[in-house]
């Protein structure tokens, strides 16, 4: 039963203005530079398509949606000047915050059809603070457009189930296709697609045994045209937003299976800090715990057992849709705290709906304490989510560490100082790890040609497979004549303790962290979650939760004493 409230719409403008405020705030985070290898990736994708007029993406690492959608955008542009890469980076933030606020209001509409007003409100709620969802919105990469498409998915998924009018199988179908166009993930909703029409057809039949004999005498009534119309619509949509899968299929498989390949299991030098973790468990006490908060995931998680013991049809298929995501890449070897997204917002409905019908319960049967400790638990878990979201603003009020490091080193390293990043491609001008420069930006005061910039190829001197004697010496060609050393935990955090790691890389990052050898540290950059003058230390969450918008970064300068056994210039 849906009850509506005449504040409910000034309440959905206010949880719609604080999450937009939350996805918005500090877009430009990381600039001048490029900070997220996805993103660069994306961008740098659709500004050569751009200039050389196709529509086939570089790769098919991800679907072509989020190509078109920035493509769109740069001709949009285009009818005034040539886009730059610094138009490209804002206007697709700009799109992932949009799709992330959208979002916020499919959670709403879904909680209002599937439970009721007070559910769906709250669950926006905490969807809005949500800090992961507001993190994911300030990248243009596949993640926020992708939770917008399964959200509108699950909402048409969910009506379907509920024997709403059968259009809704059609917008269904869309919602799905334009899901796995977004991300190959969006495939999975097939699964509670199916089960949502299943239970529809056994509520008509009216009975389990009336259901055997319409599959005994009639199968094809358990098949409508209706099924049949809303999965080609799925196909077409998918199809219309990745038509190089058609084209193109041998590369399109091919660069399937090597992105399955490298989530699965296979180890590069950008996932060692994942060897050791558990797979699944994982999830649960680190990527939920950093994704959403202890308050917020202890309420959700809690909520999700009481959707299961319910087991009513829009529980079952909002939780099919979880159980099946989180089946396939909680046993990924990668688990990036955004690969939590696509759940996020059917937890933050669960434990909405939740609180919302324990408060229902007890006050309908006049249990009025029962009923407020329900309501302030509620309170509770609204406001730990929000804090959360406002400490973590803090990242964005911040200079980014990396752009720190460079503007340090402008300011205070001498003229003609022979500069160590982590490579491996060169970049004119780069930042710590060998990143390019988005635009130009005076005030940090970047000169061309006042240090000269050498790269360690971290990908072959990490790799144990390689010979070590070559990669000593490539080590030691890279160290030859640097005054500093500049270097961000975008690899170090990993393989410094990898015993999958060559031993040479790990030598040489324990040389520079112990103090113990040629380079000695003269300053880091460290930027976390802060409110009120508490900080929160995060260095215990997951790399790709710190990696992109306030990674740990270190300087380090050549000794200028003799040390014990080491030749200074070598």
């Amino acid at each position: 039963m849906r009850e509506h409230s005449k504040h409910t719409p000034l309440l959905l403008a206010l949880v719609l203005c604080a999450g937009a405020c939350f996805r918005f705030y500090g877009l430009r985070v990381g600039f001048p530079f490029e900070t997220h290898v996805d993103e660069w990736f994306i961008i740098d994708t659709v500004r050569e398509m751009y200039l050389t007029g196709t529509f086939r993406p570089r790769a098919f690492d991800y679907p072509s949606l989020v190509f078109y959608v920035l493509l769109a955008c740069a001709h949009v542009v285009g009818l005034f000047r040539e886009p730059t890469l610094y138009d490209l980076y804002v206007a697709g933030r700009a799109v992932s915050a949009l799709a992330g606020t959208a979002a916020v209001f499919v959670v709403y509409l879904t909680g209002r059809r599937a439970y009721n007003e007070r559910a769906g409100l709250l669950a926006a709620a905490f969807y809005a603070f949500t800090v992961t969802a507001l993190r994911e919105a300030h990248y243009y990469t596949t993640d926020s457009l992708n939770v917008l498409c399964i959200a509108a998915a699950v909402y048409f998924i969910v009506r379907v189930g509920v024997g709403d009018a059968p259009s809704n199988y059609l917008q269904a179908g869309a919602a799905i296709g334009l899901a796995a166009g977004s991300k190959y993930n969006g495939a999975f909703l097939s699964v509670p697609f199916l089960f949502a029409h299943f239970a529809r057809t056994y509520a008509d039949a009216g009975s389990w045994a009336a259901l055997r004999s319409t599959l005994k005498e009639r199968p094809a009534a358990l098949f409508p045209r209706r099924l049949a119309a809303a999965g080609l619509v799925a196909l077409a949509a998918f199809v219309l937003t990745t038509p190089y899968a058609l084209v193109e299929p041998s590369a399109f498989v091919k660069d399937l299976r090597k992105m399955g390949a490298a989530l699965s299991g296979k180890i590069t030098e950008g996932n060692h800090h994942y060897l050791g973790t558990t797979a699944y468990w994982y999830y649960v006490e680190n990527l939920l715990f950093w994704a959403m908060g202890p308050v917020l995931e202890a309420a959700c998680l809690a909520g999700l057992i009481y959707a299961l013991a319910r087991r009513r049809r829009q529980d079952i298929i909002i939780a099919l849709w979880v159980a099946v995501y989180f089946a396939v890449v909680g046993g990924w070897l990668n688990k990036a705290v955004r690969y939590t997204l696509p759940m996020l917002p059917f937890l933050c409905l669960f434990g909405a709906t939740l609180f919302a019908e324990s408060h229902e319960y007890f006050k309908a049967r006049g249990r009025r304490l029962c009923a407020s400790v329900v309501a302030a638990l509620a309170a509770l878990t609204l406001a730990s989510a929000l804090l959360y979201a406002l400490a973590y603003t803090n990242v964005y009020r911040q200079t980014h560490t990396q752009t720190q490091a460079v503007g340090w080193l402008y300011s205070n390293a001498p003229a003609g100082s022979t500069v160590l990043l982590e490579g491996p491609t060169p970049h004119e001008r780069p930042q710590p790890d060998g990143a390019r420069m988005i635009y130009d930006d005076p005030a940090l005061g970047v000169e061309p040609g006042r240090f000269r910039f050498k790269f360690l190829n971290v990908p072959e001197v990490s790799r144990r497979d390689a010979d070590p004697a070559r990669q000593r010496a490539d080590l030691e060609a890279a160290l030859a004549g640097v005054d500093y050393v500049v270097m961000s935990m975008r690899w170090q955090e990993g393989l410094a303790a990898s015993v999958e790691a060559s031993p040479v890389i790990r030598e040489h990052y324990a040389s520079l962290t112990s103090g113990a050898g040629r380079f000695e540290l003269v300053r880091e950059f460290i930027v976390r979650p802060r409110l009120f003058g508490v900080e929160i230390n995060d260095d215990r969450a997951e790399h790709n939760f710190r990696v992109f918008d306030h990674p740990r970064v270190w300087i380090f300068k050549r000794r200028e004493w003799p040390v014990a056994g080491v030749s200074q210039r070598k």
